[in-house]
């Protein structure tokens, strides 16, 4: 059948329908192909063959059952219902209903509806644009090639391996639900990006935002990253900030020389670095009470400074900058300045101490600069100490240690309960210095 009129119709079954221009209605069958060169044709029951628009639009909320080539110059409109695959080169909307797939050279598709793609959702020329407050569940994956640029307003769910290659704008969200996804090193996602459990997601290009419940691993530049599932930070990468606070299970590991420019705070799970990887942390690292923090042999933490009030206990077996630590520490290496309130063991070495709680105990270690205790208890049961003032705690000597100068004002008590030497002055004008019987201080 040949239509280029107004108002023609098919309730019943025609054979084929090529339309030439004016507009034409299909409530019935059209049994074989549909071909729209000029026109408008409205769907809302069943084509079977395979429709092809040079021209005009088609609009689709019944079934396009062999799917449809859009071609340039072409609209077609998916409003609801079932489509096969679509090739696109032309204008397309979805809006409704499900699509076997999408492939697109050229053109624009427009996401105005809630629409599903079951297949693969390839856009390898031309744009993809998704409104605000519509969603595209792309249930086969998403593909945008290098150079092409889309937005999303809206939501993205993806549900299998997908490519980001090409720039994806907008306010909305990419929800990698399932699979791995791969930002290239060409792609950049300034959209919000969302990475569900069991999903993963490798960054090789430029992300913004990210919220990672699966696994993300950052290769290059990341903005903001909040983590619940397993983040992994390797040589050359850069992320803006990370954010670890809900989850037990929850996992940062630095694998390479990596940067993070804003705060570390990791509120529950672990941060881990692994040796011989250093991580630059300018913003500092902050680890909470539930959390732990492991340095591990060859390792470092460079730059900024380390809050801990882990109660697992964290350590250091590489080298770390200055640590304030409420919780418990083992450093069995090299560490900055040490302000401890908490439980900190030192076999390694420390820069110098404040110590105004909690006890210090510095097993065969070394304090190189001064140590000042204010509150607690320093236990020096073996090692060496720079000077050493007590102004209101408790100074434990013992094992052999070794300390430049000991100076006790206001200070509650110095006990010599084990062989020690203080090599310079030892000034004790208040409080109680108790060698105790047997012991030598030298």
């Amino acid at each position: 059948m040949t239509n280029s009129g107004t108002g023609s119709s098919n309730a019943g079954t025609i054979n084929a329908l090529d339309n030439d221009g004016g507009t034409f209605s299909n409530t019935g069958t059209v049994t074989t192909t549909t071909t729209v060169d000029g026109g408008t044709v409205t769907n809302s029951n069943i084509m079977t063959g395979l429709a092809t628009v040079n021209g005009g639009t088609l609009s689709s909320s019944g079934t396009l059952t062999a799917g449809a080539n859009n071609n340039a110059g072409g609209t077609l409109n998916i409003t609801g219902g079932t489509s096969g695959a679509v090739t696109n080169a032309g204008t397309l909307g979805l809006s409704g209903g499900t699509t076997a797939s999408v492939t697109q050279s050229a053109g624009s598709t427009t996401v105005a509806g809630n629409a599903t793609v079951t297949g693969l959702t390839d856009i390898n020329g031309g744009s993809l644009t998704v409104n605000a407050g519509q969603t595209l569940t792309a249930t086969g994956g998403l593909d945008i090639a290098n150079g092409l640029t889309s937005t999303i307003n809206g939501t993205v769910n993806t549900g299998a391996a997908s490519d980001i290659s090409g720039t994806v704008n907008g306010t909305g969200t990419l929800n990698v639900t399932a699979g791995a996804t791969t930002v290239a090193a060409s792609g950049n996602v300034g959209a919000n990006m969302t990475v569900a459990s069991g999903a993963s997601v490798t960054n090789d290009g430029t992300v913004a935002g990210v919220g990672n419940a699966g696994t993300f691993t950052n290769n290059s530049g990341a903005g903001a990253v909040t983590n619940t599932g397993a983040l992994v930070l390797n040589g050359g990468s850069t992320t803006a900030s990370i954010l670890q606070n809900t989850e037990a299970g929850a996992t940062t590991s630095v694998d390479g020389a990596a940067s993070v420019t804003g705060l570390i705070d990791i509120d529950t799970g672990t941060l881990t670095v692994t040796g011989p990887n250093t991580l630059t942390a300018t913003g500092g690292v902050d680890i909470a009470a539930a959390a732990a923090l492991t340095v591990q042999a060859g390792a470092e933490i460079a730059s900024g400074t380390i809050t801990n009030a882990s109660t697992a206990g964290s350590t250091n077996n590489g080298t770390v900058g200055a640590v304030t630590n409420t919780g418990t520490f083992t450093n069995t290496n090299i560490a900055g300045a040490v302000s401890n309130s908490g439980t900190f063991g030192n076999t390694g070495t420390v820069a110098s101490l404040i110590n105004s709680g909690g006890e210090f105990t510095n097993t065969a270690g070394t304090i190189t600069g001064t140590a000042s205790v204010t509150g607690g208890t320093l236990d020096m049961d073996g090692g060496t100490a720079g000077a050493t003032t007590n102004s209101g705690g408790v100074v434990e000597l013992s094992g052999g240690a070794v300390m430049a100068s000991l100076t006790q004002s206001g200070g509650v008590l110095t006990t010599i309960d084990g062989p020690a030497t203080v090599t310079g002055l030892t000034n004790i004008t208040t409080g109680t210095l108790d060698v105790q019987s047997g012991q030598t201080l030298t």
